[in-house]
Parts: structure tokens; sequence; C-alpha cells
């Protein structure tokens, strides 16, 4: 049916199989009365004479195409009725039409005159776009007469092509209602006993690890009942008629004789009472995304009613392209494009369903070292491990599992009515085999629970088992960028019980790395904001990130140290402000773990307003390498969080996956550049370098964000920098990160530099 062109100026879509096209030339007058593209276009492709005018002043403001062509009108037209159907200058006597301004009746006049030619019937019905009221008239001329049967005397084709423009320029954010609108309009226009709308969706998003496409019931009317929608299956139109429906290239009739020969099909249709299906497909692309089912109709109402009828389905399809791009990212969101595993989303909406489970199997399974993989082979290589561990997954899970991914290196799968002798062999049989794999090493949780109910509980305790087995690669996996010989001791803190005494025994604790605004030169060169890092004092130590964030990640308990940093920041600032002390922004870091938590935004806003801090001195500080899971929900956090005013960096930028599409995407205030592009300023010939940070910064620069130089360790670091026109630097040549009482003490002295203190890190 319709599927709506291009933006531009000269746009087309196909409706009933042609091909039509409606374009705005320049200098044309604009109609007072604005509809839509498509609303015009098929108002100016249907046989009826139509017109638009104003129910107070009688002005016309629009005439379809067909009418202009009978009247010969060869320029929009400026006037009123009267004067466009009967060349007067003056009302006509007893004229009703203003009074429909106050009313929603069809007025009907019957034997109007004009000096083209005799008109027996107008017939005008209010109705009203955006707020304001408008009559929808339609005008039959008196050579039809005999064409007039007494159906159609009875069909209000005004009052149903009022309704049909209002829904194509009303409610268009949303399809359900459109459609919840159409559809009650082809009971009358095809005299069916009930319709039925159905749209194809991928079977994945209805039946997990099943192929081809699923039919799903998305509007219904009956004459009769008022059946709920959410029991409506294709069984109760029948699979057969539908499949044939979504095959047909226009609107076509299905009975008995365009069936396939099947002896089961004729008493399941007898059944269901249907002895015939006017079906209009609807399309996308020239593919069939929907289709609209009337069954038992009248085929004389039918050919009688054809052109409104094309007309209220090509306001259906408008409806149904909306739900059917909704359908796919729904699905997109649902299904991994990697693996064709269900997502971490979809395990949200399936958590209902497993409740209602005798039993359930749960494994916990993390890769070791994917990040390791990917920064020495490449993410090819890291992405055809994911893939191979996904298809042991496959192969070694017995039928009837669900297996999900829901992280960059996590899998979950749960399958359910297994017993526990059984599901041990199998946990055991898969730990053993991802532990010799080749190339790769997998951790692997497993648990088993007697009742779904318990499946939330099963997940964690398969995590926690997963967690354990994650601790053994720890121990032997040699030292590089991120895993180092650990001690047990170090691994045994990864619990919030242990982790929530560590930091109420201050055993947490938070240093501050300034950074140094440029912009001023030299003689300006100051202190203008600082980085908060986490260190951890254990057995006599001071521990770093390195050793204990990664089986925090693992874990996914970085929140907890994440928001004790953030609230350890604002209660040293509320501190200063209270003293009558200066302070400036301090940035804290965020795992993607926490940005994408339910309660992410609320906590945040709840730690700063209990300390009265400007939104506005926090910088949330987001690793671009953060950006590869969880789109849509860290876009959500992020804009929530710049609308109360925060502003929101970027780390590690430029390096990990450069996605620039959290320039774009993303309300970003600050860039940090990758410390190992500004190492690579060190190097003799470093104009490539030089070039690639220009182009970035005065990318940056031209969107209004800010740029910072992490990493900077030596003289002539600092001064390319100042050149490249960087706004701040962090690095060890002015401070390594200090203690919070050195870090002030540094920053109340005016100094720039930590030797000029003498302060030690």
């Amino acid at each position: 049916m319709a599927d709506q062109g291009s933006a531009s100026g000269d746009q087309s879509f196909t409706f009933a199989g042609e091909k039509l096209r409606f374009e705005e030339r320049e200098g044309a007058a604009k109609p007072a009365f604005e509809i839509s593209g498509i609303a015009e276009a098929l108002l100016n492709c249907i046989e009826e004479f139509v017109f638009i005018s104003d129910p107070a002043s009688g002005e016309i403001l629009y005439v379809n195409r067909p009418l202009q062509e009978y009247l010969k009108l060869s320029e929009p037209f400026l006037g009123t009725c009267y004067t466009l159907l009967r060349g007067r200058h003056k009302p006509c006597l007893g004229c009703k039409l203003r009074q429909n301004a106050a009313s929603e009746i069809t007025l009907i006049h019957n034997n109007l005159k004009t000096c083209l030619g005799d008109f027996m019937q107008v017939r005008s019905k209010r109705f009203s776009v955006n707020g304001r009221p408008y009559n929808m008239n339609t005008v039959r001329p008196a050579k039809e007469a005999a064409e007039l049967t007494r159906d159609v005397l009875k069909q209000d084709r005004a009052g149903v092509l009022s309704q049909i423009v209002d829904i194509l320029t009303t409610s268009l954010d949303s399809p359900d209602l459109q459609l919840k609108s159409a559809l009650p309009l082809f009971g009358p226009l095809t005299g069916a006993e009930r319709v039925y709308a159905f749209i194809s969706v991928p079977r994945s998003s209805v039946r997990p690890a099943e192929d081809g496409l699923a039919y799903v019931c998305e509007g219904y009317w009956s004459a009769k009942d008022r059946t709920d929608i959410t029991d409506i299956t294709q069984d109760a139109l029948s699979e057969t008629v539908i499949r044939l429906g979504f095959s047909f290239t226009h609107e076509g009739i299905i009975n008995k004789d365009s069936l396939p020969a099947d002896p089961l099909l004729a008493p399941q249709l007898e059944k269901l009472g249907i002895r015939a299906v006017l079906a209009a497909p609807m399309f996308s692309r020239g593919r069939p995304i929907a289709c609209i089912f009337a069954v038992n109709p009248d085929e004389e109402r039918v050919k009688e009613n054809t052109g409104i009828f094309r007309v209220l389905c090509g306001a259906c399809n408008q409806a149904f392209l909306s739900l059917y791009r909704n359908s796919r990212i729904a699905s997109q969101n649902n299904i991994d494009p990697l693996t064709k595993f269900r997502t971490r989303a979809a395990l949200l909406k399936d958590l209902n369903t497993l409740f209602s489970y005798r039993s359930v199997c749960v494994l916990c399974l993390n890769i070791n070292g994917l990040k390791t993989i990917n920064e020495t082979y490449g993410f090819k290589e890291g992405d055809s491990v994911i893939v191979r561990v996904a298809s042991v997954l496959e192969q070694l899970l017995p039928n009837g599992h669900s297996v999900y991914r829901t992280s960059g290196d996590e899998f979950l799968a749960v399958y359910s009515e297994v017993g526990q002798s059984e599901f041990r062999h199998i946990a055991d049989m898969l730990k053993a085999f991802m532990s010799n794999e080749r190339g790769f090493s997998a951790a692997v949780g497993a648990c088993w629970v007697k009742s779904g109910a318990q499946v939330q509980s099963a997940i964690n305790m398969a995590g926690a088992d997963m967690l354990e087995e994650k601790k053994k690669y720890y121990h032997t996996v040699p030292a590089d960028s991120r895993y180092r010989f650990t001690r047990d001791a170090m691994l045994d803190i990864i619990s919030p019980v242990k982790i929530s005494k560590l930091i109420s025994d201050n055993c947490f604790m938070v240093y501050y790395q300034p950074k140094v605004y440029l912009r001023d030169g030299m003689e300006g060169t100051r202190i203008s904001s600082a980085e908060a890092l986490i260190r951890l004092r254990f057995n006599g130590a001071i521990i770093t990130p390195n050793d204990f964030i990664p089986p925090l990640e693992a874990s996914h308990y970085t929140h907890l140290i994440d928001f004790f940093v953030l609230k350890s920041i604002c209660k040293k600032m509320r501190e200063r402000l209270d003293q009558g002390l200066k302070i400036i922004p301090v940035s804290c870091n965020f795992s993607r773990h926490s940005a994408v938590r339910p309660d992410f935004v609320d906590s945040v806003l709840q730690l700063v307003r209990r300390y009265g801090i400007d939104p506005r001195l926090i910088i949330i500080e987001i690793s671009e390498r953060s950006q590869t899971f969880f789109k849509k929900e860290l876009i959500r956090a992020t804009e929530k969080l710049a609308g109360a005013g925060f502003q929101i960096s970027v780390d590690d930028f430029g390096v990990a996956h450069a996605n620039l599409w959290v320039l774009s995407d993303l309300p970003v205030s600050e860039v940090k550049f990758d410390k190992r592009l500004i190492d690579a300023l060190l190097d003799e010939d470093n104009s490539k370098i030089r070039t690639i940070l220009q182009s970035m910064n005065d990318m940056c620069h031209h969107m209004g964000i800010h740029t910072v130089a992490e990493g900077c360790e030596q003289e002539s670091q600092d001064q390319d920098l100042r050149a490249l026109g960087c706004d701040e630097i962090q690095g060890y040549y002015y401070s390594r990160p200090l203690p919070e009482s050195d870090f002030f003490k540094l920053f109340d002295s005016g100094a720039v530099r930590e030797a000029a203190l003498g302060a030690k890190a």
C-alpha cells in the first residue's frame, strides 16, 4: 500500500500497486490547511470529489485533484463553497454548512448546481486537526445519480474521509492509536463481520532460537464481541489464510477456490465461521510487513467503496510502518548480532516466564582475558573467540535452553525441567571443556534450583561460582597491562559485604590528580580541575586499581567503589565550602556496569543534593571503552545527568574504538585524549600523531567540547600540547595522583607542580 518516500521536495510512495508522486513546487502557494504529504496524495488519487473548508467563514482551504480537474481549476482556488459549486457571490439561502462549526453531525445538500455541472449531493462532516475545526465535504455529480445505490447512500463518505484525514494528521507519534482508530472503519466499508490486523516479526523475537517469520495480531474489531487482543493468535484466523494474505501484491479476496488443497483446512475455516476473507497487505520497501483481514465481507459493498477503502489502507500503512520499525528495533535489542543469542534486555523480559518453571538450571560463563585478546590480536580475533564460545554452548547444552549474551565477555544459559544429576553432569562437562579449549578459556559457574521462583537467586549463585573459577585464572595468567599475579587474600575481598567493610574501615582512599589549564599561556597556567582516583590500603601496602578493579568488574561490583568516590568528593567539597575555601570541578570515574544500573541517575542526584553541591562541579567520566555495550541505557543516563547540570567526560578517547558516535549521541562536554596518543608525541617523527591530535582537538572545539590530554610526563609533550591548543593537561609532568591532604595543600598554595612543594605520592 503506502510507503513514504524521501523527505525531499520531490517525493513518491507506492499506493494500491501504483507509484504516486507529490511535490512542492518552488513559488507555489502554501495551502491554509496544512495536511501531511501522504494525506494529500491519498486524497488526490481517489475518485471522490473532496474539498475542505473553514466551518466559520466558509472559505475553502483545500480542493483535491479530481475536483480541480472536474471544475477545470488551473490554480489553487480562493473563495467559498458557494462560489466554487454554484458561481454565486452570496451564501445559498438556508445554508447550514457554517452551523456545522458547532456540531459533528453530517449535513447533506441535494441538487446543488454549478455553471460547470450539476451536483446532486454535498455531504459535510466536521473534524479537527491539532485542535482546529474543519469541514470535510464530499461532492457527487448529478450524472452519477443512477449509480447511487441504497448501500452507498447509507455510507457517510464525508465522515469516513474526515476520520481518515484525522488519523493521518494527528497521533503521528502513536501508531497504536492510529491503528485503533482506523480498524473500526473497515467494517462499514466492507460489510465484514470482524477485522484483524497482523504484523510480521522475526520468529526469534517471539520464540527464542527459531528462524523465520511469526505473525502477531496488532489490532482487532468485531461487530459482535470485544475479544481481548492479547488472546488472538494466528490460529484465530488460520495461519494458511494469513500467509496467503501476506503473499498478495494488492488487496484481494481469499475464498475456497484460492486456498491450497488441504482436507483439514475446510473444517477449520467452517469452525471459525470463515466463508471468505478480504486481505489488504501493507508494504515497506516492497516487502509485506502487515496485512488487514476483513472476514466475510460484502463484495458488492467492497467494490462500491474501493476508493475510500484504499485510502484507509494507506492510513493504516503509515501506522504499520512505525510499528514495524519499532518491532525491528525491539528485535535488534533482544538479539545479539554477533552470536544470535538473546541479550541482557531480553533476559529481563524473560524472567517472568522463568518464574513458572518447576526447576531451573543456570550456567554463567565469562571468557578469560578477552580484553587482552582484543588489544593484542585485534577485535576480529576477539569476536572469533566469542563466536567459538557461542558455538560450544549451542552444541553442549540440551534442547529447550535459552542462552543470553549478557555483556561483552559473559554468557548466561537458562533451561528448565532437567534433573539435578543431569544438570551437574552438563556443568562439569562444560567446565572441563572450557578450561581446555585451544586459544581461550572461560570461567563457568553453575546452579540448580527446584523452583522457577528462585531463578534470580540461581543467577546470583551461578555468578558467585563463576567468580571462584575466575580466581584460578587470575592466579596463573602472566602479568600484562591488566592482569597481574594477585594474592588469594586480595581476591577474597570481592563480595559486597567485604567491600563495604573495607570502606567503613577507611581502607579505600581517594587520591586527586590535578588538571592544569593551558589556554592563557605560561603566565596563566593554573590548576583548574582534578580527577579523583581510588587506592586500596591492604595488608600494609597501597594497591593500585589495576590489581583490584578487574575482579570487581568481572563480578559487577564496581558501583560500590564508584559511588564511594563520588560521596568522598561531595563530602570534601562541602567541608571546604563550609570553611570558606575555594573548590574546583572534580572528575569521578564510572564503569559501564555502574552507568547502566537502573538506579544510577537517581543515586548520583541523591548524593549531590545531600551535600548541597552544584552539579556543574561534578564531571561524570565514562571510559570510551565502556561504549561498546548498553549504548541505549548509557545515552539515556547521560542525557538525564547533563540535563541536571553535570558535565559528561569521555575518557581514553581516540584509541579504544574511536567511536565517534559518542560525540554525536552523548551530551559530551569534555574529551580526554588517551595516554597512548600523548606518548606517541615522544617519537622522533611525531608529525602524523600531531596531525591526528590537531584534527581531534579542532573537531572537539568546533562542537564546543573541552579537551584534556592525559599522561603528559615530559616538557616536550607539554610544549607540543600547548601548540596544538589543548585546554588542559593531566600527567606526571605536573603532578602524580596525590592523597587528598597533599593535593589541597598544593592547590591552596597556588603552585601548579608537585615539585614546588616536594610532595610525595
